[in-house]
Formats: structure tokens, sequence, C-alpha cells
């Protein structure tokens, strides 16, 4: 379970995970914002400290929940 939960210390070894196509799962309160002006999905991972990821439409569609505050 610790390894899902993410400390501070691990937030940049996590994130070149990420960004080398690593599949994680991490436990926290994920949520997606609509930037219409830009036209962007802004996806929001507290754990990590990133407020700017993108997302793509197929997560959305599949966890719709990430639009309503929150999953």
């Amino acid at each position: 379970m610790s390894k899902h939960l993410p400390s501070k210390m691990e937030k940049e070894r996590i994130k070149h995970q990420l960004q080398s196509g690593e599949s994680l799962v991490l436990l926290d309160r994920f949520d997606v914002r609509i930037d219409i002006k830009n036209d962007k999905k802004v996806l929001t991972i507290p754990c990590l400290e990133i407020t700017d990821a993108r997302v793509s439409n197929e997560v959305i569609d599949k966890n719709p929940i990430l639009l309503e505050g929150g999953q």
C-alpha cells in the first residue's frame, strides 16, 4: 500500500517514471478542469504537486468522476 502513497521525497523519481512511460498506481484525489480558452483538459495530481498535467479524452471518458471534484 505504501508504494501507492508516495512521500514528497519520491516525487521527482515518480515523475521520471511517468515521463518514461511507466504505468503507476497512485492513491490521491485527482481532478480535471476544462480550459475552454486553450482547448485543454488539465489534470491535478496533488501528491506530486502537479497542477497542469494533460489528460486524454479516453481517461476522462473512463473516469468521468474526475470532472466532479476528483477521484
